[in-house]
């Protein structure tokens, strides 16, 4: 694939200038080949299952996917494929039963919320503390929202690119007013510079209003429903996979909160990709998104969309295939924390382009049978959807509400 990014021609452009920005898709249907490699070597697939004009519909290939091949060795030293497998699901614990009341318990997911400050947000954040608060709308909202038993902020909860503009223009009106370089000695540039730094940090390179404006959005929120927040790329976390939880000290009113009120529901920064088991025992597998839409660009414009990436992985046994080739991740030695030894009851994704859910069905390795709620959350900074899960139907039936 010769869009597909390379680290040699990065370190050999970066001798020449910037680098091209990452393309939206790596694929070229001219060139693009398929090899199959292992610790023995690669070698070329081709035949109709493969190149074939109905193959890429039938097919989701790309780096670092697991797959077993039958076919035979072409003259040429190509293989021809006339079969492909791949694995089957994990096995998967049973599923919890619904609670005898039949009252629904719903899990609340959001990502993408972007935030830039309190001075720029949109009404719409707003609209959603208050509903996950119970303070809007009318008697059937607010019971609707008192079952919600869990939130999970799925990653980009600030805006990077924004939070840059914020920063420059603050930094632009702190020096609007000071004598330009030229008119300064010495002393007065380094009298400069220790002006604007501030309370440990340079203004011109940190901006902190779109972090204290989420930490004291989830403050409202904490003391009403338990908050799960994982970061995404333009958190303030580690850049590669697995990314690290958002550190407590970020979260001041949350932790003062929580030590103040014994009683008040639990606030928690996790890993992203990150697996947690609810009370009930059911079990929930998320990711910000990179993955899936890493794994995307992979893909020619086919009718494969991401609830289909999702239960690729899940076949694969990998939740992030293409990493660290194209997708940043810490390279583990022994133990590669990606695999997946066990199929999860729900596995999201955040940070897509619109919203879809489906229940996919199937038989684990261990002849078990499997069945797992995919669902893509929505950016909420640009369509103001709420997901929500019945954790006690049998079919975990998956349902938005959009706040506009």
């Amino acid at each position: 694939m010769k869009l597909k990014p390379s680290i040699l021609e990065e370190i050999t452009a970066s001798h020449f200038g910037a680098p091209p920005p990452p393309p939206k898709k790596y694929t070229d249907g001219e060139s693009d080949e398929v090899f199959l490699e292992d610790e023995s070597g690669r070698v070329k697939l081709v035949g109709d299952l493969i190149t074939g004009s109905d193959s890429k519909k039938k097919l989701v290939l790309m780096t670092g996917c697991v797959v077993a091949v039958m076919g035979s060795e072409l003259a040429s030293g190509d293989f021809n494929v006339l079969d492909i497998r791949f694995l089957e699901y994990a096995p998967q614990a049973p599923l919890p039963s619904p609670n005898e009341d039949g009252k629904p318990r719903y899990l609340a997911l959001v990502s993408g919320l972007s935030l830039r400050g309190s001075s720029y947000e949109g009404y719409h954040l707003q609209l959603l503390k208050e509903y996950l608060i119970g303070e809007l709308g009318g008697l059937d909202d607010q019971a609707e929202s008192a079952h919600i038993v869990q939130l999970i902020v799925a990653g980009n909860s600030l805006d990077a690119n924004d939070e840059e503009e914020t920063a420059q223009v603050s930094s632009s009106i702190s020096t609007a007013f000071l004598p330009s370089a030229a008119q300064l000695t010495e002393a007065g540039q380094k009298k400069k510079k220790a002006a604007e730094t501030k309370y440990g940090y340079d203004s011109s390179q940190f901006h902190p209003e779109p972090m204290q404006h989420l930490d004291s959005f989830l403050a409202d929120i904490v003391s009403s429903v338990p908050v799960t927040i994982m970061p995404g790329d333009s958190d303030l976390a580690n850049a590669t996979l697995p990314q690290q939880p958002i550190h407590h000290s970020l979260f001041p009113e949350c932790n003062k909160l929580l030590k103040e009120a014994s009683e008040c529901p639990a606030f928690e920064t996790v890993t992203n990709p990150h697996w947690m088991t609810l009370a009930s025992g059911m079990t929930v597998l998320g990711t910000a998104g990179q993955p899936t839409n890493d794994m995307y660009k992979y893909l020619p414009e086919t009718d494969v969309d991401r609830l289909d990436l999702l239960n690729q992985t899940l076949r694969w046994q990998h939740v992030a295939p293409t990493a660290p080739d194209t997708l940043a991740a810490y390279s583990f030695y022994e133990k590669d924390p990606f695999i997946l030894t066990q199929t999860p009851h729900i596995y999201f994704a955040g940070n897509q382009p619109y919203f879809d859910a489906r229940l996919v069905e199937g038989t684990g390795d261990n002849g078990g049978q499997v069945q797992v709620r995919l669902v893509a959350i929505p950016k909420f900074s640009e369509t103001g959807e709420l997901v929500l899960i019945n954790l006690n139907s049998p079919t975990l039936e998956t349902t938005t509400i959009k706040f506009a």
